[in-house]
């Protein structure tokens, strides 16, 4: 699998391109503990960030912005995407040649896309699948919301003749809904997009204000790698080019308010990514993608992207009926269903909790929640 991802590493020193200079080592856990304010601002001024792969020695980033070619400079995380294919087979090469190789312990992971230019977050929900009565119950809890909700556009719509949505069969890629359902509340996704500010990376330290009662979740999201529009849902998923872990939060406290629910749902606070993006051709079927999220060391929610309501190709078909994707957005395709002794209510994180999203597939992501009141 390539692991890809954005980094900072001190601006090199001397000559340009004469290869040496210091590179002030960091990790995205370490704070520097000497110096002033001032020195830290200058340093973090003379950071400039870039984009690479990680090497399977778990040792090395191979630095793709030095590495590919000087006509596709300035290289980031969204540079990158936009040239497809022919990017990942020269990320490759450049990999396979050991080039422009630089010490993990020498940068500062980032997020894998740092400033998408949408997030777009999916109310998908869990059911059918292999679960236990636990998670089935859950999930048909979320899932009578969703149809309670779709109803009530259908009514709206009564009346309305040559409605395509209503007479639509249910396809395969909708799961969780009876055979003989109408086919309008069967295929209808609700999404909301984000208003973000703050993107970060793992082993971050997301600011949170304590009275707004944070919750989070993790979830999986589909990194766009062209751009499409009204996409046919059997190639939806040629225009996603990876996979990463999504760590998102919302105040609690605005969930419970019906008419407030776009407050809540984009309210401005920091998403984690990562702590790579996946390249899609290596994960194989991306229905076996599997996450787990930890709040300190309780598992809160499990499961796998088979379990969802809606099928990442269908939920891009659908998307892309009304939002242009584009190189770099983000999809999150849904939350997974709260395990066993954790309430149907959503989970409230304090400052210094720990939250931790682990996937067999694509790695583990963690972060810890800070003060915003504390300037962290």
């Amino acid at each position: 699998a390539m692991r890809l991802v954005s980094f900072a590493m001190q601006r090199r020193r001397g000559m340009e391109g004469d290869g040496e200079g210091e590179s002030r080592k960091s990790t995205g856990s370490e704070h520097n503990d000497v110096g002033d304010d001032d020195d830290d601002d200058e340093e973090e001024a003379d950071e400039e960030v870039h984009f690479g792969a990680i090497m399977d020695d778990n040792e090395h980033i191979c630095d793709l912005t030095a590495s590919l070619p000087r006509q596709w400079q300035p290289l980031d995380s969204i540079a990158f995407l936009q040239r497809g294919a022919d990017a990942l087979r020269r990320a490759d090469e450049a990999m396979s040649e050991r080039a422009n190789l630089i010490p993990l312990s020498q940068v500062r992971l980032l997020a894998p896309v740092t400033n998408p230019g949408k997030v777009i977050v999916v109310e998908n929900v869990i059911v059918g699948g292999d679960k236990g009565a636990d998670d089935e119950k859950v999930g048909q809890q979320h899932l009578e919301r969703s149809e309670e909700r779709d109803r009530d556009s259908e009514s709206e719509e009564s009346g309305e003749e040559g409605n395509d949505s209503s007479s639509a069969s249910r396809p395969d890629s909708v799961r969780g809904a009876d055979e003989d359902d109408d086919g309008w509340k069967s295929t209808q996704v609700m999404f909301f997009t984000k208003y973000i500010s703050m993107t970060l990376g793992g082993a971050s330290y997301p600011p949170m204000n304590e009275e707004d009662k944070f919750y989070a979740n993790g979830q999986i999201g589909l990194v766009i790698g062209s751009t499409c529009r009204r996409v046919a849902e059997d190639r939806a998923m040629e225009s996603v080019t990876a996979i990463t872990i999504v760590q998102d939060f919302a105040p609690k406290d605005w969930l419970t308010n019906e008419s407030k629910w776009l407050n809540s749902k984009s309210y401005d606070c920091p998403v984690v990514t990562g702590p790579w993006m996946i390249d899609l051709e290596s994960i194989g079927d991306i229905e076996n993608v599997n996450l787990k999220t930890f709040v300190n060391e309780r598992l809160i929610e499990e499961g796998m992207v088979a379990s969802l309501k809606f099928s990442p190709s269908y939920l891009i078909s659908y998307i892309s009926r009304f939002i242009v994707l584009d190189p770099g957005d983000l999809v999150l395709i849904g939350s997974f269903a709260r395990t066993d002794g954790v309430d149907d209510e959503p989970v409230q994180v304090h400052v210094g909790d720990k939250i931790t999203c682990v996937s067999d597939q694509i790695g583990e992501l963690f972060c810890f929640v800070a003060d915003e009141r504390a300037g962290m």
